[in-house]
């Protein structure tokens, strides 16, 4: 009999191995139907229906075990949120889902994150060298002062995330969606951005000098104080962008042909001396 109750327990527990709380419930539970079962049989009960009376004084135990292992997997992905100062090089975290997770002062050089929800989560002072992001949702995160040389975030959801005086050298955020994403104080050369959604996109003394924006549409965007000699914005549909204190020498440098933008941004181009032949005023 004792065999056939341990049977009955591992079938009920079976969804639900691997969380430490119900493995301890079911431990204490075994004992303590292992000692009813045994009463009973000394009451002269036979074994079938001492076993069966056993399971009656459980009540609803699946609903018992269900409710614990809410509070379990709770419990872990609480802890499981926070990697701050981990050593986790090269790590596997396809398809995750961490909010508002701490990677702070980490080390995550070439892993792989693609594919999940970091909504919230803080990467800040983190080593990201040549970390995948494809296709990750990062709304509202913060990776301030890290390393992100190499990184990609392509196709990634970067609305109101901050970015600002992290090294983006080389990054790919070719399809990203940068929604109010506050990416100030970077040195952006060889950084790529195709197929991007730039939207109140804050640049604000960034170097963006050679980064090509061409056949993208920028609508409230902030360029103020950003270098942007070279930088091309070939037939780029500019929307209440703004240009403030940009060194006229860089607005002169660069490439403004066959945009088309709204007769404020173009005011501010025009005042500033760049060279707007090809444009068209909406």
């Amino acid at each position: 009999m004792n065999d056939k109750l341990s049977n009955y327990l591992n079938g009920v527990f079976s969804s639900y191995e691997g969380l430490q709380t119900v493995g301890e419930l079911k431990e204490e539970l075994y004992k303590d139907l292992q000692e009813r079962l045994e009463d009973l049989q000394k009451q002269g009960y036979d074994d079938e229906t001492a076993y069966a009376m056993t399971l009656d004084s459980i009540g609803d135990i699946e609903e018992t075990i269900a409710d614990v292992a809410a509070e379990a997997r709770a419990l872990q992905r609480m802890v499981m949120t926070n990697f701050s100062m981990t050593n986790l090089p090269n790590s596997d975290f396809r398809g995750v889902t961490v909010h508002d997770g701490k990677f702070e002062n980490s080390s995550l050089q070439g892993s792989d994150f693609s594919d999940s929800d970091l909504t919230g989560s803080s990467f800040k002072n983190c080593d990201l060298r040549d970390v995948k992001f494809d296709g990750s949702n990062l709304t509202k995160s913060k990776m301030t002062a890290t390393a992100l040389k190499d990184a990609s975030f392509q196709n990634c959801i970067l609305e109101q995330t901050d970015l600002s005086s992290s090294d983006l050298r080389g990054v790919n955020f070719n399809g990203a969606k940068l929604t109010s994403t506050k990416i100030a104080k970077i040195d952006f050369r060889s950084t790529t951005f195709e197929n991007c959604v730039f939207e109140g996109t804050d640049f604000n003394c960034s170097d963006l000098r050679r980064v090509c924006f061409d056949n993208q549409t920028l609508t409230g965007v902030i360029f103020d104080k950003a270098g942007l000699a070279g930088a091309s914005f070939r037939n780029t549909n500019l929307r209440n962008v703004s240009f403030r204190h940009v060194a006229k020498k860089d607005i002169l440098r660069a490439d403004f042909d066959g945009a088309t933008m709204d007769k404020l941004t173009y005011a501010v181009l025009k005042g500033a001396g760049a060279n707007l032949t090809d444009v068209t005023v909406i």
